[in-house]
């Protein structure tokens, strides 16, 4: 079993990812999540250099909800 990256939310100032990594004694795989930042340079998307790490979804969550849109100043409506 390989690494797998699957994107759960995404706006335009962050993404979140789901990392599922097989265990290794080979039985299951532990679930990793993993918050990236955004900003609008020049109109375009540029990722910044802090990343945010959870182990648990609702921590993950919780990061996204605090910084989905909170850069851009846009209403999501």
């Amino acid at each position: 079993m390989t690494l797998r990256w699957v994107r759960i939310r995404e706006d335009e100032a962050a993404e979140l990812w789901k990392l599922d990594k097989p265990n290794t004694d080979g039985r299951g795989v532990t679930t990793f999540y993993r918050g990236r930042r955004f900003e609008k340079k020049d109109g375009e998307r540029t990722k910044l250099d802090e990343e945010a790490k959870f182990t648990q979804l609702d921590e993950a969550l919780a990061w996204f909800g605090k910084n989905a849109g909170s850069k851009t100043g846009e209403d999501r409506g």
